[in-house]
């Protein structure tokens, strides 16, 4: 069982941002840990959004700027899908860089505590709705490494068949 609590740090309880769509990863090799995330901008209008993090289950939590965005951005970046790997404790996310059009990133950070930006895996535009899934190779020749899907709309699919799923079979590389 998982209890959250007030997300928001004390010290930005009187923000009024849209904070919308949150999303919730809880490392499966540590359950203490979860990160949660929304559509929520550098609280000192530089170039990287907030991962809001919790070492405790929940109980406390503080922000972390590692998501790539812009400087001075009103929403941080648009869509934030966070997702662990199974053993490997690599935090991913799928996320809308906010710009002219819906440029999606696949991100990973080997220790999603430390302030190191996440590492652009994948970058395209004209993409919607990213949802990252990610899990550990368990046994045989790959075992140990990372594969990240991240489910979308590609708005540039042939046919208006938009539902994709990009893929990286070796993501687990280190940060």
């Amino acid at each position: 069982m998982v209890m959250v609590v007030n997300i928001i740090p004390n010290s930005l309880s009187s923000e009024t941002n849209q904070d919308s769509e949150p999303s919730l990863a809880v490392n499966p090799a540590n359950p203490l840990q979860i990160v949660a995330s929304a559509f929520t901008p550098d609280p000192m209008g530089g170039s990287k959004a907030p991962i809001y993090v919790s070492t405790d289950g929940g109980s406390t939590w503080t922000l972390n700027l590692i998501v790539p965005s812009r400087a001075g951005s009103t929403t941080g970046t648009g869509d934030i899908s966070p997702h662990f790997g199974s053993t490997t404790n690599n935090l991913y996310a799928g996320i809308l860089r906010e710009g002219g059009d819906l440029q999606l990133n696949t991100l990973r950070t080997s220790n999603f505590l430390q302030p190191n930006v996440m590492t652009v895996l994948e970058d395209r535009s004209d993409v919607d709705q990213p949802w990252t899934q990610a899990t550990t190779v368990p046994g045989g020749a790959d075992a140990g490494k990372d594969r990240v899907y991240v489910g979308n709309n590609d708005l540039d699919a042939p046919g208006g068949r938009t539902a994709t799923i990009d893929r990286s079979l070796d993501a687990g590389g280190a940060n």
